[in-house]
């Protein structure tokens, strides 16, 4: 536990850096907390509905600014089963400053904490270049930066979702395990349960990831030893460390999950279902009711019109009366696609969505860069799934990302911190793209997996800094700052010039 607390302490020759990125995250804060503010900061009743109609970030919730509001068990607790209770101190925070200055500070109180959340994620992806991979702090800083200019990072880190902070946690997983298989050491089992209970418990699925990434490091005594080890003590202490390290936590969160779900979740489940079943049952009598006296008043007017003679009158009042009669309620609309199943957690997969456009335009394209139509819209209101750019430029930069990114694969093919890596986000394109978990709006899911691409990239740095062609050298440093500044300007320009609307 001391070793993972001693990661975060800020090294004297990242300060300056580090005031640096505070200070542009701030800003980005800033602009959410104006767009919202005259609305969230008062204090009334129906904080939740307030919330939900009018906070629109490209899908990201703000079930954060509920909870530290008003404290329930909101979050679904099959996918972020402990969420509620690590940000159960920020509402204990924001109860005592609403009862000191009468509104709600819910808004700065999460900006404050999120805003070291963005900070850590950009230090260990720093770490993780320079320390790990060994590219040089210039290229590592450039590399890190990129990394927060990608369209749905940067929007991830000042949102009041829950991504910035599986990213940060998923990078000190990556990190303490990088260095864990530096040193030739391996991953033991208090540390893995505490990183899997942090991590799991933000994001269930994540918690796959800090399994994957410390068996890695116990992966080069296997491989030395053969299949020979795995009968020895070594074999007995891998065994140990699965059932301790991993199923048995895995039991426990999962355990965990379902008593909160019966305890916390189901009864407030019944009390808005009942709710819902009440409001419907008004909408569909209102309905019924007005249904009925249009039909009345139309029934009138055609038999005023048949007394009078007026054929045409009446012909156009009878087709308005069938309309009335046969019409529908409006279909609503569906931007999920069609599930494997429609079990309990089947229903969220999607087995209809094009994958290939899927790739080209959310998982790549609005996860690096934002559409200029439907800009930060959400599907469940009014963006289509697949929106294409206005231009091919936004193409050509994920083409030259994508050739960057394969460059620093063969690059860095002989690394088993590579491969780590290539498997902890092979997992996410297994969910997203395979079942189709989050597929209509994967580009939110952005933090998850996008630091593959700077670190794939630091690679290819660090094998064309140890060759003599400086050309080269120059070529690819020279496109990637033109692309990290691109990325910066063209996104934070669309993102504050729609916060400041």
């Amino acid at each position: 536990m001391r070793e993972i607390l001693r990661q975060f302490r800020i090294r004297r020759d990242e300060r300056l850096m580090a005031i640096a990125f505070l200070l542009v995250f701030m800003a980005l804060h800033g602009l959410v907390i104006y767009h919202y503010n005259d609305i969230f900061m008062n204090p009334s009743s129906g904080y939740w509905a307030r919330f939900l109609h009018h906070f629109h970030l490209s899908g990201y919730d703000p079930i954060t600014y509920s909870v530290v509001t008003i404290w329930t068990a909101k979050y679904n607790v099959y996918r972020h089963p402990l969420l509620a209770f690590f940000v159960a101190p920020l509402y204990w925070l924001n109860s005592a400053l609403m009862s000191l200055t009468g509104v709600n500070c819910v808004q700065y109180v999460v900006a404050v904490v999120w805003v070291v959340f963005d900070l850590y994620a950009f230090l260990f992806a720093f770490r993780i270049m320079h320390d790990i991979i060994g590219t040089g702090r210039k290229v590592s800083l450039l590399l890190a930066a990129m990394l927060f200019g990608f369209a749905n990072v940067m929007l991830a880190a000042i949102v009041p979702d829950h991504f910035i902070l599986s990213m940060m946690l998923i990078l000190l997983t990556v990190y303490i395990c990088g260095m864990k298989m530096k040193e030739g050491r391996e991953v033991g089992i208090l540390q893995t349960v505490v990183l899997f209970f942090l991590t799991a418990g933000v994001t269930l699925s994540n918690g796959v990831k800090v399994f994957i990434c410390t068996l890695f490091t116990k992966l080069k005594g296997i491989q030395e030893g053969g299949l020979q080890a795995l009968k020895g003590k070594q074999g007995r202490s891998l065994l140990v460390y699965i059932l301790v390290a991993v199923l048995l936590p895995s039991a426990i969160i999962w355990v965990g999950a379902r008593l909160e779900y019966h305890y916390l979740v189901l009864p407030q489940e019944k009390i808005a279902h009942a709710k819902r079943a009440a409001d419907n049952k008004r909408k569909q009598e209102a309905a019924a009711k007005k249904k009925a006296e249009a039909e009345k008043t139309f029934q009138m007017q055609l038999e005023k019109a048949t007394t009078q003679g007026d054929t045409t009158l009446a012909a156009l009042v009878m087709h308005r009366l069938d309309s009335i009669r046969t019409a529908k309620p409006k279909a609503r609309r569906n931007p999920n696609g069609r599930p494997i199943a429609k079990g309990e957690f089947m229903r969220w997969t999607d087995i209809s969505t094009s994958r290939g456009a899927s790739v080209v335009e959310n998982l790549l394209g609005e996860g690096l860069m934002f559409h200029q139509d439907y800009l930060l819209d959400d599907v469940l209101r009014h963006r289509p799934v697949i929106v294409p750019y206005r231009t091919a430029l936004p193409y050509v930069v994920e083409t030259i990302l994508l050739l960057f990114f394969l460059g620093g694969l063969w690059c860095g093919r002989r690394s088993r911190f590579l491969w780590m890596l290539m498997a902890c986000v092979a997992f996410d394109m297994l969910l997203h793209l395979g079942l189709g978990f989050g597929l209509n709006e994967v580009y939110i899911m952005t933090a998850h997996w996008a630091f593959i691409i700077p670190f794939a990239m630091a690679y290819l740095f660090k094998t064309i800094s140890e060759q003599p062609r400086i050309v080269l050298r120059a070529l690819c440093m020279a496109v990637t700052v033109l692309l990290c500044a691109g990325l910066w300007a063209y996104n934070a320009w669309l993102l504050a010039g729609f916060l400041l609307k």
